[in-house]
């Protein structure tokens, strides 16, 4: 079996990603295109800006989950607050941030709660932060390979044998309980 390595990508809420990245790279087959689809939207000094007065610029993140919607409603609402927007293209960003809110909390509702916070990071060349170093997730997933791996080498005996004494275990967890 061939081991995995997680996706590096870093939630706006501080969390790993947690996907299998794609082979040779450091990120999953989603982050991978955000990342190259958002590239010519990062921030470089020679940018001029689009949404700005003259002379500002606004960065916005991915808008990938609920956390990341709530970070940019802010930037707007402080770019437009500050004089920093004009409040037309601050009320097409807003309008867009809603149905990015909408999108969110429905993608939220279908996926499993993620608890994998990044505690070492580092940055891509190109202003990227990614989860750096043997994370708790890393750790957690080569667990499980090892595991999968395990039970499929094991001989109907061994298997029988592993079900009984996780049933054992069970009925002394509730016991006790």
């Amino acid at each position: 079996m061939t081991r995995t390595r997680l996706c590096r990508h870093i939630k706006t809420n501080g969390r790993q990603c947690g996907s299998p990245s794609l082979e040779e790279k450091q990120w999953c087959y989603f982050h991978n295109r955000l990342h190259q689809t958002h590239r010519a939207f990062r921030h470089k000094e020679e940018q001029t800006p689009s949404l700005s007065l003259p002379g500002e610029h606004m960065r916005l993140l991915a808008l990938e989950d609920l956390e990341s919607v709530q970070v940019a409603i802010s930037a707007v609402v402080n770019a437009l607050a500050s004089g920093e927007l004009k409040p037309k293209p601050a009320a097409t960003l807003l309008y867009g941030l809603q149905i990015a809110s909408t999108n969110a909390t429905r993608i939220n509702k279908s996926s499993a709660p993620d608890d994998n916070p990044v505690l070492c990071s580092a940055t891509t060349p190109d202003g990227l932060d990614y989860a750096d170093g043997d994370t708790e997730l890393d750790r957690e997933h080569l667990r499980r390979q090892e595991m999968a791996e395990l039970r499929a080498s094991e001989t109907p005996a061994q298997r029988s044998d592993r079900l009984l004494a996780q049933a054992r275990a069970n009925n002394e967890r509730h016991s006790r309980d």
